[in-house]
């Protein structure tokens, strides 16, 4: 144990006299762990955690690629609606196709909710959207078949349970 004891010290008192050494040993161990945080993260959310839906492993993206400006990879873009909705016409393959835009800011103000207006983030989804997903409401519900025929006609909104508490004290908001 006391060799243990003269090992540190000596560790210790060889990095006081050269800073610039401890600076660089301080700096790449740092960087290390902290890419190794992030590489683990990531894997972690992507391959180890399924999305937290009914089926994660029956969904798939589809994507059009633009004909336009193409790079060797291709110009992936979302499907416009117009081409969604000729897809699932057409469809022999899979069991339902769902469409949703990329997320929108918007700023959230609530009557009978104290408190500035919140920025929150949105997206626009198809009326099956929620159940290609297989997912179901904690409180309330989701899109009516109807909801969704003629666009601008029923606007309906659909929040998450975090936002449910922050903003609304997870009481119920018709």
């Amino acid at each position: 144990m006391d060799t243990i004891w003269q090992d540190i010290r000596y560790s210790v008192r060889t990095l006081v006299k050269t800073p610039a050494f401890t600076i660089a040993a301080v700096v790449s161990l740092a960087l290390g762990i902290g890419a190794n945080t992030t590489i683990f993260t990531l894997l972690n959310t992507l391959f180890l955690n399924p999305l937290p839906v009914a089926r994660p492993s029956e969904l798939v993206a589809v994507l059009t690629v633009a004909s336009r400006n193409a790079t060797q990879f291709g110009n992936l873009l979302p499907l416009s609606y117009p081409n969604l909705k000729d897809f699932r016409e057409r469809n022999a393959v899979l069991t339902d196709l769902a469409g949703y835009s990329p997320p929108l800011a918007l700023s959230l103000s609530a009557s009978g909710v104290t408190g500035e207006p919140q920025r929150v983030f949105a997206q626009l989804v198809t009326g099956n959207y929620f159940d290609v997903l297989g997912v179901r409401p904690a409180a309330g519900r989701f899109f009516a078949p109807d909801e969704d025929r003629t666009p601008g006609t029923h606007p309906v909104a659909v929040m998450g349970y975090g936002l449910w508490q922050r903003r609304f004290g997870g009481r119920y908001c018709p």
